[in-house]
């Protein structure tokens, strides 16, 4: 019994992410640099017309790795390969955003990439954080009695989603009574870059993207995984999705929705749409919209379902972190 206990606890550890290192030097980036991203121009956002905000991390070449406009928490989800709602901090790591530049050393792998990002970040920030395991409230993501309704890409489809929606193809329908109509309302986009840890990342016509006009949001994913769709609807919910549908592969999908009482006003989304959005100065109060909520729509529209159930889950809790970063 004893042996089981330690080899389970070792595997959690490992399938965490590593927190120590031991005699093993760790990994640097060549040269990396960290600065504050431009905030939002939130003037220019509410004057109307359509807007992008994109943040996210990719490798341009084997040589690079970048992040832009990301918060804290991106930064620290993609470094120990974890979700939105497996770290804990301070409010302000959603916030703040920043721009990551750094050289990879030749012949980098991925899971050496993240070492090199974890002591980046930890040493730049001044980063202290432990791990725990918590009992949370959650959503499972499950397939509906009568299968999926995910659509199989065009493998020779290369447009972004970001591309699409900003060319007018893919911008939430207005609701009635706004008189919004095609360019009417205000629109407001994020990309999310890649699809989730181990995907490909800066890949053409891959991605995530979320977009708002008028009180109404629009996911839009291209050649995405199941995996990714659940991510992006943990930072919509006030809970963590997790994916049990079993589903593998990469799709196409859209889902239209209205916010409602069982979405955050917390997370990149929510700090950047939402609360921003509602509360800018002078913006006009969204009209009441019939469309779905986001439990209807993931049913109805892509034939999966929102199950809600409590389970463990592993987090990283930084404990303490600096909002400017040392000098580069």
């Amino acid at each position: 019994m004893k042996n089981v206990t330690a080899s389970a606890a070792l595997l959690i550890f490992a399938g965490f992410g590593v927190f120590a290192q031991d005699a093993v030097k760790v990994p640097e980036f060549e040269v990396a640099s960290i600065k504050a991203a431009e905030a939002p121009n939130m003037a220019a956002m509410m004057a109307g017309g359509k807007v992008s905000i994109r943040m996210g991390c990719n490798s341009p070449d084997a040589g690079t790795f970048e992040c832009t406009g990301a918060p804290l928490r991106m930064l620290l989800t993609r470094a120990y390969e974890l979700k939105n709602y497996q770290v804990v901090g301070p409010g302000w790591m959603d916030t703040e955003r920043y721009d990551v530049r750094a050289k990879v050393p030749p012949g980098s792998s991925r899971a050496q990439v993240n070492l090199m990002l974890q002591k980046l970040l930890t040493d730049r920030f001044q980063i202290a954080l432990h791990r725990e395991t918590k009992e949370l409230p959650m959503y499972a993501l499950t397939v509906g009695k009568n299968g999926h309704k995910l659509k199989t890409p065009d493998p020779n489809d290369t447009q972004s989603p970001m591309d699409a929606m900003m060319a007018g193809r893919g911008a939430p329908p207005t609701p009635t009574g706004t008189g919004g109509g095609e360019g009417g309302g205000r629109v407001m986009a994020m990309t999310i870059a890649g699809n989730g840890p181990g995907g490909p990342i800066g890949k053409p016509g891959r991605g995530i993207m979320m977009s708002m006009r008028n009180g109404l949001f629009e996911l839009i994913g291209k050649k995405s995984t199941v995996s990714s769709l659940a991510d992006a609807l943990s930072n919509q919910l006030d809970r963590p999705v997790v994916d049990q549908t079993g589903i593998q592969g990469e799709y196409d999908f859209t889902l239209d929705f209205a916010p409602d009482d069982s979405m955050r006003a917390a997370g990149v989304m929510g700090v950047m749409m939402t609360a921003r959005v509602g509360g800018a100065p002078g913006a006009d109060a969204p009209e009441p919209s019939p469309a779905q909520s986001i439990f209807t729509a993931v049913q109805s529209q892509l034939g999966l379902k929102l199950e809600p159930k409590r389970g463990p889950v592993d987090t990283l809790v930084v404990d303490k972190a600096e909002k400017v970063p040392i000098d580069n």
